[in-house]
């Protein structure tokens, strides 16, 4: 009777067991026998440019499309930010990245220091005087962040002129 008993309490715990794997899968948990991302492995067929490959997947798959001639690229669609009287600059590396003005910034694109300067030089300053904002990721490099001082001091820039971050910006 007890065997028995065990077996039916076994049974009924691999039942449920399963019931919630297959749920939990559904939810996108990736609990289960498969990684609960099915769509994901059909587009990682797809990117696969193989022809053999997409005749696998076969109705599944969406139909491609081809682009519409009428989409722009990327560097018409950023939108540079005013620099009129404050220019943002965040440092990356031995890098530098044209930011917006908004707290925090946000990067717009990357932009050569000789380029960088020029459009401080033309800034007029905010309402506190500031023409250039400098704020460093936490790649940035001490080579980098010296050029960039030695070449505003060098461009006439005074200390009250320029703000500098303390805290390590993150970009996310």
């Amino acid at each position: 009777m007890k065997s028995l008993q065990r077996r039916a309490a076994v049974g009924a715990v691999l039942v449920i067991g399963i019931g919630l794997a297959f749920l939990l899968r559904n939810l996108g948990m990736g609990i289960g026998t498969g990684n609960g991302n099915d769509a994901g492995t059909v587009a990682n067929i797809q990117s696969n440019s193989s022809p053999v490959k997409a005749d696998i997947v076969g109705d599944m798959a969406p139909e491609k499309t081809e682009p519409s001639t009428n989409t722009t690229s990327k560097e018409e669609a950023v939108v540079l930010p005013d620099t009129s009287q404050l220019v943002t600059l965040i440092v990356e590396e031995k890098h530098y990245l044209l930011g917006t003005n908004s707290t925090p910034p946000k990067s717009v694109k990357k932009i050569e220091l000789a380029n960088a300067l020029e459009i401080i030089k033309q800034a007029k300053g905010n309402e506190q005087g500031i023409r250039c904002r400098i704020f460093y990721l936490g790649s940035s490099l001490p080579s980098a962040e010296t050029e960039l001082n030695n070449q505003l001091k060098e461009l006439g820039l005074e200390q009250s002129e320029i703000y500098i971050e303390q805290r390590v910006l993150d970009l996310k």
